[in-house]
């Protein structure tokens, strides 16, 4: 019958090592089998955890650890799911530092992906959510200076460099929690980030103000000043003139103090747990 043939057809795939499978692959396989026949026999498939509808025609090939939950990792299909999307990507902000051993907290959003725009509705059904970021200056491809592939239990991921990540957790942190819930995170980072050789690319993705306020933060809150002066040089205030800043852009900026060398309007008191 067409549910166990279109089940077997998927065991295959699984055996060889494969995570995912489109339905244009399925009709390719099926040529004489109407599209309503190979419909019911995904949604089998589907109901007994084998697959998971992830986008329209894009299917899940989920590995037996993860059936019973169905909580399939998003870093172990992320690459081929975009690649089907014919859109760049590289993992970010939290789940980015999380990948390079950083504790962070939990992303609010799910697990959480930059890209370009438009941006992506996330359509998976069931296990973690995949929250897009769609930036303009992506449109293409990801600067690959801005990125490092790492490995995955059955392949690799694209992954914002640690520097990158850096730059973009401050950039986001309104939406992570705050700049007190971000700055430890930037802390563990800094150790795996080399700001002597800071990629010319970064100042297209990245505004001059949110690298003022790294700036201001490696050097007045977390006390790393050599990573803050090889900053510091890379933006050349003298060439490209600093802009007054607020630290927190959604705060008042009123009866606050103005660090002179970042160029920072300090409206929020900063400080690292345990300092």
């Amino acid at each position: 019958m067409l549910k166990k043939t279109v089940k077997s057809w998927i065991a295959r795939q699984a055996q060889r090592g494969r995570i995912s499978f489109t339905m244009e692959e399925l009709s390719a396989a099926f040529p004489a089998t109407s599209p309503s026949m190979k419909k019911h026999g995904l949604y089998v498939t589907c109901k007994s955890g084998l697959t998971i509808h992830a986008w329209q025609g894009f299917y899940l090939l989920v590995p037996q650890e993860y059936r019973e939950t169905g909580n399939m990792p998003p870093a172990e299909y992320i690459g081929e799911l975009m690649a089907y999307l014919r859109k760049p990507y590289c993992v970010a902000l939290y789940d980015a530092a999380a990948m390079y051993g950083v504790p962070c907290p939990k992303s609010p959003q799910g697990f959480t992906v930059m890209t370009s725009t438009p941006r992506p509705r996330c359509t998976i059904q069931g296990g973690v959510p995949v929250e897009f970021i769609a930036k303009r200056e992506m449109r293409g491809r990801i600067a690959p200076t801005l990125t490092r592939t790492l490995p995955t239990q059955r392949g690799t991921v694209v992954v914002s460099s640690p520097e990158y990540t850096v730059f973009t957790l401050v950039q986001h942190a309104v939406s992570l929690g705050g700049l007190a819930a971000v700055v430890p995170v930037v802390r563990d980072l800094l150790p795996l980030c080399n700001f002597a050789k800071l990629p010319a690319a970064l100042k297209r993705y990245v505004t001059l103000a949110c690298l003022q306020r790294v700036g201001y933060i490696l050097e007045r809150v977390i006390g790393d000043t050599e990573k803050a002066q090889q900053l510091h040089r890379y933006l050349n205030p003298a060439r490209t003139p600093f802009v007054l800043a607020k630290l927190v852009p959604q705060l008042p900026m009123a009866k606050c103090t103005t660090d002179e060398k970042w160029l920072i309007v300090v409206n929020e008191d900063l400080t690292l747990p345990g300092a």
